[in-house]
């Protein structure tokens, strides 16, 4: 489990990945798998409400809900959050899951930009 060294980089390829969040389970939003030669750059994660009346609440983590990006942050009806930007990247090592995870069903949608580094 040795990550790359993104100085000495061969490969940057970029991934979109969105998604309705329609139960109250975590949903993983980018793997990075254990001995994949891979560092995965999150370049932005958005969170938007579609719900037209309600307020809900995500939690972002990695891993597990003890390594929180956002914790039960509120999202009002019909807005949207941004939970990592460009300014605000995460790095996902080997073995690492970006999760997110609503407080109601069919609430939430998250879209993710993320590049794959080796």
């Amino acid at each position: 489990m040795a990550n790359p060294n993104i100085a000495a980089l061969t490969s940057v390829l970029g991934e979109t990945y969105a998604a309705a969040l329609t139960g109250t389970s975590a949903v993983a939003i980018a793997t990075n798998a254990s001995s994949s030669g891979q560092i995965i750059r999150v370049n932005s994660l958005l969170v938007a409400n579609i719900d037209g009346t309600n307020a809900a609440e995500v939690s972002v983590y990695i891993n597990t809900a003890t390594t929180n990006i956002a914790k039960s942050v509120s999202v009002p009806a019909k807005a949207t959050l941004v939970v990592v930007s460009k300014e605000t990247a995460v790095y996902l090592n080997e073995g690492q899951t970006l999760y997110a995870q609503a407080s109601v069903a069919d609430d939430l949608s998250v879209v993710c930009s993320f590049d794959r580094i080796s």
